[in-house]
């Protein structure tokens, strides 16, 4: 009996340390009222786990769907999207990978659909994979640091490339200005 009842003592005050230590450090704010480290945010269905830096996205992010699987994860870098972002689909495959080149830039480019110039900051190459994970299609897109990852939504720019699903180019556009829908 007097085990079980140190046993218990011994899990409310470690429980207790542990909200104290662990459970403070999520979603805080700095001394300007601007996010600061660890957030995890919760939608309906899903939530979203990052870090930021003076209010500013900074280092990893993942978004995890109802079922805990990765819908995608990344990483920022001073609110710049930065490094290699994978998408994947409800079952936790692969559907694509996004490797930004350039998160600074000044790209002026013709938005076809609207026939009006647009300004882009990151420049970044896209693989989209068929669930066989051989390439479905690939190119350059152009978007902004302010736009957000879950619109899926960029302007394709250059030379695009398609793919059957035994990986054998099926087509070759240049789709500069043309919006993509991942």
């Amino acid at each position: 009996m007097k085990k079980n009842i140190v046993l218990c003592v011994c899990l409310i005050v470690t429980s207790i340390l542990y909200c104290q230590t662990i459970a403070p450090t999520v979603n805080k704010t700095n001394l300007r009222g601007e996010k600061e480290g660890l957030w995890i945010t919760y939608f309906k269905k899903d939530k979203l786990i990052a870090n930021y830096k003076d209010g500013k996205y900074d280092g990893p992010i993942y978004r995890l769907q109802s079922n805990n699987n990765i819908l995608y994860f990344g990483q920022f870098k001073n609110g710049k999207y930065d490094g290699i972002w994978y998408w994947f689909d409800k079952q936790g495959q692969c559907v694509s990978k996004i490797t930004i080149l350039n998160a600074n830039n000044k790209i002026m480019i013709i938005q076809k659909d609207m026939n009006k110039k647009v300004s882009c900051e990151v420049e970044a190459y896209e693989i989209d994979y068929y669930c066989n994970m051989k390439i479905k299609a690939e190119g350059k897109i152009l978007f902004n640091n302010g736009d957000s990852v879950e619109m899926g939504e960029f302007l394709n720019h250059g030379i695009w490339k398609y793919y059957d699903t035994n990986g054998n180019c099926i087509q070759t556009i240049d789709e500069t200005g043309v919006w993509h829908h991942s």
